[in-house]
């Protein structure tokens, strides 16, 4: 680090702070981790977090994405109180003497640890020993000072605490709705313009993963959106095969064929349910659709965020048994592969109140999402989807139902 680096001085809670910029270079050779500077592993003085795998998983966000950029990295200066030299503003007319612009001193006494975004300084180190382009970036650093005492142990402890605590992390529907790089995100927003009443901003609820009972008007959540296209989308490219390709984003080709994917899905499902029909003529809420006459046994699973997820992975199950997939990742779907996944799904009964959704998902009139699972291999049993141990399924039935005696519904056909 440069013996002076230029700081804003700023105040809060009693602690005074700085703020300036280093290179990434000069971040990666100065500042380490608190593991690093004292080897005591005792809770009174263990300041950090481990660090995860996660940082090797920033690395390459580094190292890939042209637009990269992080926040603040907040340093602890610990051994000694950096010197801060005010310059004075009598030469700038548009500053005051109020404004704290000066130098931050080091006398090379202090050693200095990441007190948050230890992440961030780990995948920094990472990234600029794979590619040296990187040593000159730069990124803003907040300082504050940190004395080895007891004292100076808990007012440091005491910030990391709060700086983790309080930072609020975002949404499923926020994470949905801001990703820019994962093509089923960019698709699923995509829905959303496309002119479709159902899939209209106005009709799904953007932040949480589900809907309450005063949400009448709202069709399904934009998390249970993309939990369905994903399913299917992964049954039909097997995302696995290239694990960065949803962290990156492909060409605007892949795009669009992923769009254009999903959409040909959702058509094909809205022309063969007719509540789709009512609905989108306004000749009933989505409230109506869920609760017929005020009876949710007789509402239709795919207007519950649940049921959305749930037939999204019995379709999903249905593709995988199709001989052409997966595709290769980017490849256009057909019409038809669509057509032969809901031709064997279209058996199901959609109404809440029937087999399989009665007693698994569906139970005293509400829904239960922790037999999301049991009721999709339920499902997908019926159908003659997959294979899976029929007394396993049994057991797994009985046990949930409470019911010794109870039976799996009869297959579909049979």
């Amino acid at each position: 680090m440069a013996d002076l680096i230029p700081v804003i001085r700023g105040n809060m809670g009693g602690r005074e702070y700085y703020i300036g910029k280093m290179t990434f270079q000069e971040l990666a050779a100065k500042v380490g981790f608190y593991s690093d500077l004292d080897e005591s592993r005792d809770l009174d003085t263990l300041l950090q977090r481990e660090l995860s795998k996660r940082s090797e998983e920033m690395t390459e966000y580094l190292l890939r994405q042209r637009e990269r950029f992080y926040g603040a990295i907040i340093v602890a200066a610990w051994g000694g109180r950096p010197n801060y030299i005010k310059v004075r503003m009598e030469d700038h007319p548009l500053l005051d003497d109020d404004f704290e612009f000066g130098l931050l001193k080091f006398d090379g006494r202090q050693l200095y640890f990441a007190l948050d975004g230890q992440h961030r300084l780990k995948s920094i180190k990472g990234a600029i020993e794979q590619n040296g382009d990187l040593r000159n970036e730069e990124v803003s650093v907040v300082f504050v000072t940190h004395d080895r005492t007891d004292d100076g142990n808990i007012q440091t402890r005491r910030l990391f605490h709060t700086l983790n605590r309080y930072a609020r992390p975002t949404t499923t529907g926020e994470n949905i709705a801001l990703d820019e790089d994962n093509v089923v995100s960019i698709a699923t927003r995509m829905l959303l313009k496309s002119g479709i009443k159902c899939f209209s901003v106005r009709y799904i609820e953007l932040v949480k993963k589900n809907l309450t009972k005063t949400q009448s008007d709202k069709f399904t959540s934009l998390a249970a959106l993309y939990d369905f296209n994903y399913a299917v989308l992964d049954a039909v490219y097997n995302f696995k095969s290239d694990k960065d390709y949803l962290r990156y984003r492909p060409d605007a080709l892949h795009i669009d064929r992923m769009y254009n994917g999903v959409m040909m899905l959702w058509n094909e499902i809205r022309e063969r349910t007719a509540v789709f029909r009512g609905f989108e003529s306004e000749a009933r809420t989505a409230g109506d659709i869920r609760e017929p006459q005020g009876l949710p046994s007789e509402g239709n699973l795919l207007f519950r965020p649940l049921g959305v997820r749930i037939y999204g992975s019995i379709i999903a199950s249905a593709l995988a048994e199709q001989r052409e997939i997966p595709l290769p990742i980017g490849a256009e779907v057909s019409i038809h592969c669509w057509e032969r996944a809901l031709d064997r799904v279209d058996k199901l009964t959609l109404t809440l109140g029937e087999a399989p959704w009665r007693g698994t998902i569906f139970r005293n009139n509400k829904m239960e999402t922790s037999a999301r699972n049991l009721a999709t291999r339920i499902a997908c049993y019926m159908l003659g989807i997959g294979q899976q141990s029929e007394e396993k399924l049994l057991n797994d039935y009985r046990g949930y139902l409470e019911d010794s005696d109870a039976q799996l519904p009869k297959k579909l056909g049979a």
